[in-house]
């Protein structure tokens, strides 16, 4: 093995991304696992190429690939568990998310992507104990709360939800979508008012957001149907 032309390979390859030639990065990346079957920045930065020409199954493969050399990599047992979570491979995905977390337990944004995965399958009492210890883990962490917030929804903690959604923006109080996700939460409880201002303000932070002028229409709506029926 020459690891002079491994890392050589590896930084030529590095250059190809930053000008977004895809298929040459890739060869480069390939020739250097070829030269040094157990470099993990290699594999690492092949995963990155084939991501970008939407390879999937080769990304996946050149993450394994990483764990046959260290089989507690972070990084490969955490993106490994997203990919079989896209792919609705449920069961494989929750695996490589607790391995991940039984070599990394501090690592919040794995419990984070635990309780997502619970949430797509509408088990968000599954989710909430996750989400907790990621905000436990990383209590000012904006989506945190958030993700907290619309699970205690989804299972009809109300009053718990709307206090996590306005955590979300006392935290980060200059991003528009927490905004619009306490405005959506509004609507659900028919407080059109308040849910008017909150996605108001979204708009105000980023006037082209779509999900606030949305949400506004089904406000109209709502308010509109309110007083047919009075009139009625």
């Amino acid at each position: 093995m020459n690891k002079e032309k491994v890392s050589q390979l590896i930084e030529e390859g590095k250059q190809h991304l930053v000008n977004q030639q895809w298929a040459e990065a890739k060869d480069c990346f390939l020739q250097a696992t070829a030269e040094d079957p157990g470099s993990i920045e290699a594999f690492y930065q092949l995963s990155i190429a084939y991501q970008h020409l939407n390879d999937k199954p080769n990304k996946l493969e050149a993450y394994k690939k990483i764990l046959t050399i260290d089989p507690t990599n972070r990084i490969a047992l955490n993106n490994i568990g997203m990919e079989y979570g896209v792919l609705h491979e449920w069961d494989l995905a929750e695996e490589y998310f607790r391995k991940t977390i039984k070599y990394h337990p501090t690592e919040a944004a794995t419990y984070f992507n635990l309780g997502f995965l619970f949430v797509e399958q509408q088990k968000c009492s599954q989710a909430e104990p996750l989400y907790r210890k990621a905000i436990e883990l990383e209590p000012q962490n904006p989506s945190f709360h958030r993700s907290l917030g619309i699970a205690l929804c989804m299972q009809g903690k109300v009053e718990d939800g709307e206090n996590e959604l306005i955590t979300a923006i006392e935290i980060k109080p200059d991003e528009p979508n927490f905004h619009v996700s306490y405005g959506y939460f509004l609507i659900t409880v028919k407080r059109y008012q308040e849910a008017d201002q909150a996605l108001l303000k979204a708009l105000e932070i980023d006037p082209n957001n779509q999900a606030a002028k949305e949400n506004r229409k089904i406000i109209e709506f709502e308010l509109k149907k309110k007083q047919q029926d009075l009139q009625s």
